[in-house]
């Protein structure tokens, strides 16, 4: 069978409440597990709903220590810092120990917007087993850790959540089940929320039009037909976690 990972971003960037809870439930009324990356802001507010979820079965990683957001003047001047030599270290450190405080022990770790690089990894490899962004391909380093690419849909193109929107599910589906690879969709606990106020007045107008004021019911209709129909073709959804486990097993 098939192997097929559900991710999803969980952020405070836009005051959003019940972040953990809106993913896990979604999780729950499709009967399948998933990983859910955690930014340690939503630890203080959500820490009942996270250990909820784990004990569901489903998979709490760290998405970081912040999460700078990203309509701020000052936003790349923040990724520049956390992304500097020094602030990789920190950042690393920080988005692994900040969780086990709390007693969460998280194995994966996904960087803010999926950057990825040599120094990255190098620190990630101290503390996680996994890591879920960018790359052309699934791939062990170092006998003890996984690097684990969002799935592509055509080339280069990376699978988004705005393309569920507007192209044929079916369509999207068979060129996921074409490649012929494991496949990791990831999504955001905002995708599920009409319309945040936050999200309308500060995303660029041409994002606010063709994706964010399509956020809510909507897309969740998309996203569960989009997974039933991949498992109805043979996929069986597990954690990266999980996928980590057989990856370095086989190895």
């Amino acid at each position: 069978m098939r192997k097929a990972l559900l991710t999803f971003d969980i952020e405070n960037l836009y005051q959003v409440n019940n972040n953990v809870a809106l993913v896990a439930t979604l999780l729950n009324d499709l009967g399948i597990k998933g990983t859910l990356f955690v930014t340690a802001d939503i630890l203080k507010n959500e820490i009942n709903d996270i250990l909820d979820a784990q004990n569901q079965g489903h998979e709490i990683a760290s998405h970081g220590s912040v999460h700078p957001y990203i309509y701020q003047k000052k936003f790349k001047s923040h990724i520049s810092a956390l992304f500097g030599e020094q602030g990789i270290r920190d950042y690393v450190r920080l988005s692994y120990s900040i969780f086990r405080e709390k007693g969460i022990k998280v194995k994966g770790f996904r960087s803010v917007g999926f950057r990825l690089g040599s120094n990255l990894l190098i620190e990630a490899k101290q503390y996680f087993r996994y890591f879920a962004g960018n790359g052309p391909e699934i791939q062990r380093i170092d006998d003890s850790f996984i690097v684990l690419p969002i799935s592509r849909i055509l080339g280069n193109i990376f699978f988004h959540p705005a393309m569920i929107l507007y192209a044929p599910l079916n369509m999207i589906a068979e060129r996921l089940i074409a490649k012929n690879e494991i496949i990791v969709l990831y999504f955001h606990s905002f995708d599920l929320i009409k319309k945040p106020s936050e999200l309308a007045f500060f995303c660029p107008a041409w994002k606010k039009k063709i994706y964010y004021q399509k956020t809510g019911s909507y897309l969740r209709k998309r996203i569960e037909v989009l997974l039933r129909f991949l498992g109805s073709n043979g996929f069986e959804f597990i954690t990266c976690n999980d996928l980590t486990e057989l990856l370095l097993r086989k190895y």
